[in-house]
């Protein structure tokens, strides 16, 4: 039988947080994402507005990242970085979204990931 291509609209892939201060033997933290996997005629077209400065990563994010599945487990913390509370669930919002963006090495994070989906990564073609 003949494989039928179709049109895959989104990727979900786990996305490693690079957290500072993290012990080196430490497992990375991961959250799953579920980006919008674009033609590459819209690739060319974001990284040359980019280039061109008519749009940004804070843009791109909030039209590509189309979920965050199972939510995220969050921790609320004082100014020296100590827990406040209990951990708690949060589902996808485009606040909790910019609030993460807001976060360096979470923006690194859901940027190259972004990229690696867009680049059709190994990973990302394993998960669908």
């Amino acid at each position: 039988m003949a494989y039928v291509f179709k049109r895959v609209p989104s990727v979900i892939r786990d996305v490693p947080i690079d957290v500072p201060g993290l012990a080196l033997d430490a497992k990375r933290p991961e959250i799953k994402v579920k980006y919008r996997l674009r033609p590459i005629s819209e690739q060319r077209q974001i990284f040359e507005d980019q280039r061109l400065g008519k749009s940004d990563d804070d843009e791109l994010m909030k039209q590509d990242i189309l979920d965050f599945p199972g939510g995220l487990t969050w921790q609320d913390v004082d100014d020296d970085g100590e827990p406040q509370g209990k951990p708690y669930q949060r589902e996808f919002s485009p606040e909790l979204l910019a609030e993460l963006m807001e976060i360096p090495f979470f923006r690194v994070a859901l940027v190259q990931g972004w990229l690696q989906v867009q680049a059709n990564a190994g990973e990302a073609r394993a998960k669908n």
